[in-house]
């Protein structure tokens, strides 16, 4: 027999794998790897060098969106916590590699931060910490969590298996909305670079004009 609720919990519930968060969430990453190709193609028909350093942005946006999407760091959870045997905030493994690509990623974008400007530099600034804080900084409150309301003698399956602490009720739609609206902070950003400080094209929405009309 049909059961609704259940569809209603596993499309809705920011919790649950394959959700209306992590569908949203992986959409807005392709699409603002979209505005950035645009903004890497704009530079390269200017001859400006800058398109080479959006190209990468757009190829990590891509990419982030693909991880979204299919989850990749969440199936990498359990080989590199039971590989490495990994503890505390690093309890769900996924974050220890993924601080590294924060920190390269970081690293790999000072000269675009240094090229745009203030105003934007500050918006994309924002978008990436909250991004960054609501997907790694929430998961590693969880890890830490989860590792104290198991057993010290319980594998990582079991105690993902075991079910998620109280805590998680709230934390996990904390998190999933931090990444949202993240990442819709970061699509305005390249959008409003791409229109204001690029010149690109704008789009007006609203009545047309008659006949004649200026």
């Amino acid at each position: 027999m049909f059961n609704s609720s259940v569809l209603t919990r596993a499309v809705f519930d920011l919790g649950e794998e394959n959700s209306f968060g992590n569908f949203f969430s992986a959409m807005m990453l392709a699409f603002t790897a979209l505005i950035s190709a645009l903004i890497a193609y704009r530079h390269q028909s200017q001859g400006a060098r800058l398109w080479l350093i959006w190209s990468f942005a757009t190829l990590a946006l891509a990419g982030m969106a693909i991880d979204e999407g299919a989850m990749l760091h969440d199936r990498l959870s359990r080989p590199i916590q039971e590989r490495l045997q990994t503890s505390g905030v690093f309890y769900i493994g996924w974050t220890l590699p993924y601080l590294f690509l924060v920190f390269a990623a970081v690293f790999a974008g000072l000269p675009l931060l240094r090229s745009l400007r203030p105003r934007t530099r500050i918006r994309l600034i924002v978008a990436a910490a909250l991004y960054v804080g609501a997907a790694m900084g929430m998961e590693m409150i969880e890890a830490l969590l989860l590792q104290r309301s198991v057993p010290e003698d319980m594998t990582f399956r079991a105690a993902i298996a075991s079910g998620d602490p109280p805590s998680w009720a709230i934390l996990v739609p904390m998190e999933e909305t931090g990444e949202m609206i993240a990442v819709a902070l970061a699509l305005r950003a390249l959008l409003l670079h791409l229109t204001d400080d690029l010149g690109g094209a704008r789009l007006t929405f609203g009545a047309a004009a008659p006949d004649g009309a200026p």
